[in-house]
Formats: C-alpha cells, sequence, structure tokens
C-alpha cells in the first residue's frame, strides 16, 4: 500500500468515526478529538469544514456537535417513526414512544436515539424487516449509525 492510499485510509476512518460519534449525539471537542487522532486541530477543522460540511454541525467553543432541529420531542417520534417503520416494520404506536411524555423521559435521561430503539430491539427481540434472505455474515438487529444518519436525511433532517 502506497503512502498515499494509507493517508486516504487514514481520513476515511477518521471521518467515519466522527460521524457516529456525532450521530450517537456526542458533543467532540476538538483537542481531545486531536489527541484521539493523532492530528492538528487545523486538520479537524478542515475536515468539519470541507468534508463533513453537509451535516448540520453546531460549533460552540471548541466543540462540534449535530445541531438540534428544536422541537425534542416531535423531531425525536419523528425519526423513530422512520426508523421503526422503516427497519422493524412498526408504527409508533407498537412502543412505548407513541407517548410523548415517555420519549421526553428518554430525551431528559440523555439517551440516545439508537440506544432507545435498540433497547427495544433486544427487549422485544425484534428482526429487522428491511434485509432480504439470509447471509453467510451474522446480521446484526440493531441500529446502526448510518441508519440513522438515511433517517434523519429521509425526514429532512439534515442538510444534504
Amino acid at each position: 500500500m502506497t503512502q498515499a492510499e494509507r493517508r486516504h485510509d487514514r481520513l476515511a476512518v477518521r471521518l467515519s468515526l466522527i460521524i457516529s460519534r456525532l450521530v450517537a449525539g456526542e458533543t467532540l471537542n476538538m483537542a481531545r478529538l486531536a489527541a484521539v487522532f493523532g492530528v492538528s486541530v487545523r486538520t479537524l477543522r478542515r475536515d468539519f469544514r470541507e468534508r463533513l460540511m453537509y451535516l448540520d454541525l453546531e460549533y460552540r467553543r471548541g466543540q462540534y456537535r449535530l445541531r438540534s432541529t428544536g422541537g425534542g420531542v416531535q423531531v425525536r417520534q419523528q425519526l423513530l417513526t422512520c426508523l421503526l417503520e422503516r427497519h422493524y416494520g412498526l408504527t409508533l404506536n407498537d412502543t412505548p414512544f407513541h407517548d410523548d411524555a415517555s420519549t421526553q423521559e428518554y430525551i431528559e435521561a440523555g439517551i440516545t436515539l439508537a440506544d432507545a430503539v435498540n433497547f427495544l430491539v433486544e427487549r422485544y427481540e425484534l428482526v429487522r424487516t428491511d434485509r432480504k434472505g439470509f447471509t453467510w455474515q451474522e446480521q446484526t438487529p440493531l441500529l446502526t449509525a448510518t441508519d440513522i444518519l438515511r433517517a434523519r436525511r429521509a425526514t429532512g433532517l439534515m442538510n444534504t
């Protein structure tokens, strides 16, 4: 593998990990992130400015996070509706999240969207309906950061 290929591989891994952490609801501190990846803060700023510009990011005091789209409960329920229908064939009314109060409790407890859905998946042994057939690879029923990114895009909650 050439030096350029190794550099591109490191960039791809760095960007995918940053996106995964943002979608999981983390607020990313630039100095700590630079130490984790072994790059300068300047490099990370370029990544966010040029390579991650399509994400609806908010920057405050050296930290990036996905911008809250407001409406907390309504936004969470909109994403839950999309995710549950698309991946499990369920409606929001089939889950405890049909109630605004329970959704608000999850938000106040700091439970991410992925963790909330994955808790339901594990508790009720849900099976994903969006995958065709069997494969030699293990298929987890759990949601991933990519699933949530796609739901944000599908519901218009993310700039494209």
